[in-house]
């Protein structure tokens, strides 16, 4: 299943607001509930 691959590896999320500011981009990168176990390592 394609389940159990994304399990093992953590997909980034990245979030790009540029409505936010008018003179900034905004790039948010998220890899969600597995960044404390990065974090660990």
């Amino acid at each position: 299943r394609i389940d159990q691959d994304t399990d093992s590896v953590p997909t980034p999320v990245v979030l790009i607001d540029q409505d936010s500011d008018s003179s900034a981009t905004i790039v948010e990168v998220s890899f969600g509930d597995r960044l404390g176990n990065l974090l660990d390592t």
